[in-house]
């Protein structure tokens, strides 16, 4: 992301507005030079984001879509080709609101205020089982043998069909579809797996031929497993991309880690990971470097992928060592972790995902014990 200057641009006296585009090098236009292919949003006078996407613009994303969809899915996927490019442009919709609602430096105040709602049945551990899917919420507890589905507001939840022998291990939303790695009980198998929501069932997407301790993350374009091969932590962290076409997993490399990778997000061609550190790792797929963030308030928080930008929530207080209330982004301009308003309820083990209504939905956890209690952050 290009972050410049606009006040040049705005000609507004005594007003520094910034001027946000995303550059996307792998779109080329006819003269070999990288295609501003997404958007550019450009704050008005009167404080609102509005997108500035010319017809132009429109027509190449639209070809570049259209060439993705086709060769993951074949030419006759026209349905999953239109449901695809109506997901991208709500993102589009959505990258608007993320400029209001964040902030931009310490100063800025936040009109944004955590809302309860009600929580899957008897709470429970959710951290990296809860998802957004095109139908809504799916959230699975942490023994991975119950499974349940809220709608976008999260005003109620119903249990969703298991089959006993299998075992959902994390969940992952990709194209507006929830992916989950499958242990079979009976043989000790793993797969990743695709839940159709209409039928209520799990297919295999990929066969895995590894054993270990594993989670599913994804981008806007890929799964990816990160993990060990050991059921003990030997501080190296093996990542995979999960094929769907080609129903496997092909190895990308290693990296050395010195925690348990408690919550993990992928955003473009980084991966961020939280555990028993003050300080987010992140993982660069594209030369398989790792940095780390500054540090937060916590450890062992949930984190989140909210337009691009990465929220951490909750976990436990680096003095105290209670569980935590606290909400943070990160500002890659200042390097800083920024607060948003606290969470209603101190959580740990809590799982977090973006809904389809602009929401954080916060579910479960544990402060002393289980917390059977829901909340969403309104922008």
């Amino acid at each position: 992301m290009v972050e410049v200057d606009a006040a040049i641009h705005d000609k507004v006296p005594g007003r520094t507005d910034h001027f946000f585009c995303w550059w996307f090098p792998d779109v080329r236009t006819g003269n070999g030079s990288a295609d501003l292919r997404v958007a550019s949003l450009r704050k008005s006078s009167e404080g609102a984001c509005t997108p500035m996407l010319s017809s132009a613009h429109v027509m190449r994303l639209r070809k570049h879509r259209e060439q993705q969809v086709c060769d993951r899915y074949g030419k006759s996927s026209c349905k999953k080709y239109d449901q695809l490019l109506l997901a991208h442009a709500a993102r589009l919709s959505r990258l608007s609101l993320d400029m209001q609602m964040f902030p931009t430096d310490e100063s800025d105040e936040v009109q944004i205020e955590w809302k309860p709602v009600r929580c899957a049945p008897q709470g429970g551990i959710y951290v990296n089982r809860l998802v957004a899917v095109n139908t809504g919420l799916i959230a699975c507890n942490d023994s991975g043998d119950e499974l349940f589905m809220a709608n976008d507001s999260v005003e109620e939840w119903k249990a969703l069909p298991v089959t006993s022998h299998l075992q959902i291990v994390g969940l992952a939303a990709l194209d507006g579809e929830c992916f989950s790695i499958m242990r079979d009980r009976r043989s000790s198998d793993n797969k990743i797996a695709n839940f159709d929501v209409k039928t209520s069932t799990w297919r295999t997407a990929a066969a895995m031929t590894f054993e270990g301790v594993w989670q599913l993350v994804a981008n806007e374009s890929s799964l990816y497993l990160i993990g060990n091969r050991q059921e003990i932590l030997n501080r190296e962290l093996q990542v995979y991309e999960v094929d769907i076409n080609e129903g496997g997993c092909h190895h990308l490399g290693s990296v050395e880690i010195e925690f348990w990778v408690v919550s993990a997000v992928a955003i473009g061609d980084n991966i961020y990971m939280s555990g028993k550190s003050s300080s987010v790792r992140v993982l660069s797929l594209a030369d398989f470097s790792m940095k780390s963030l500054p540090n937060m308030s916590n450890r062992n928080c949930s984190i989140l992928n909210f337009g691009g930008r990465l929220v951490a929530l909750g976990g436990i207080d680096s003095n105290d060592g209670a569980a935590s209330t606290a909400v943070e982004i990160f500002h890659p301009r200042v390097n800083k972790w920024l607060a948003l308003p606290p969470m209603t309820c101190r959580r740990v083990g809590h799982g977090v995902c973006r809904t389809n209504n602009y929401l954080i939905a916060v579910v479960g956890g544990m402060d002393v014990d289980i917390t059977a209690s829901a909340e969403t952050l309104h922008v």
